[in-house]
């Protein structure tokens, strides 16, 4: 085979540094924005955490994924503690992302943002019934191990904390460490992430563990993030924009009807 300037002979290399991953990865997919800007009409968010996890801090992480993006976003936010005695916590759930998501339309944003116990698929059947069909733009935000999906929605977007493949070192809590403070460190820097950004440096944070960890430097993640996207053809991914100018808009959470139970 010839070699040639487009093809040259150390074009492909089999190992990348994670330095030169992420400068690689940042200029792929780098944005910038005046604070100003706002692509969203609404913008709401719905953070789930359990009442039996609050011993073990997730709770705390929950609150704050919470104030991140209430005081730094100016998002609508809601916080969901599923309680101990609750009879059918599943429906509790759906019942309040189908609240979450109630009147958004095209150009509106939803997050829905859950730390605790995963499982193999029971979220995929709620994502395909509920999230899904909405047709805002929806970012999904797990912090657990979750089954990989073949597809998801239209205008629709996932970043776990682990892929569930049963041999995954996952510890909770410390993929919302690094999840809040990417989002806070680029509303301090006036950027702008758009989901492919914010997976960027979720994903080098666990290339960067061993390093890091020698130097005793930034909370590492064990696991390799997971990231689903569907941004449809000539459009943008999601981006996370601080919106400034709060709505009053506010969801009331409750518990689901006796019908929803």
């Amino acid at each position: 085979m010839a070699f040639t300037p487009t093809h040259p002979y150390n074009a492909w290399r089999a190992s990348t540094g994670v330095a030169e991953f992420q400068a690689t990865m940042a200029d792929a997919c780098r944005n910038y924005y005046e604070a100003t800007t706002r692509p969203y009409n609404k913008t709401r968010v719905l953070a789930v955490c359990w009442e039996k996890d609050e011993i073990s801090g997730l709770g705390t992480q929950a609150r704050r994924v919470r104030d991140l993006f209430q005081q730094s976003y100016g998002y609508d936010v809601e916080l969901l503690v599923i309680q101990m005695q609750d009879p059918n916590p599943d429906a509790t759930i759906s019942f309040n992302l189908g609240r979450l998501l109630s009147g958004l339309k095209e150009g509106d944003l939803a997050i829905f943002y859950y730390i605790g116990n995963g499982d193999q698929g029971g979220f995929q059947e709620v994502r395909a019934q509920i999230i899904d069909p909405s047709p805002a733009d929806v970012l999904i935000v797990l912090d657990c191990c979750v089954a990989p999906g073949i597809g998801i929605g239209y205008r629709k977007e996932l970043i776990a904390a682990s892929a569930f493949d049963g041999t995954t070192e996952y510890s909770p809590s410390g993929f919302t460490d690094a999840l809040v403070q990417q989002l806070q460190h680029a509303i301090d820097n006036r950027h702008i992430l758009s989901t492919a950004q914010l997976y960027n440096r979720l994903a080098t944070r666990h290339l960067a563990t061993q390093y890091l960890a020698i130097q005793g430097r930034i909370p590492q993640l064990n696991a390799m993030p997971y990231f689903l996207q569907n941004s449809g053809e000539n459009r943008a991914p999601i981006m996370l924009t601080p919106n400034m100018a709060h709505e009053s808009e506010t969801l009331a959470l409750r518990k689901p009807p006796p019908q929803y139970r």
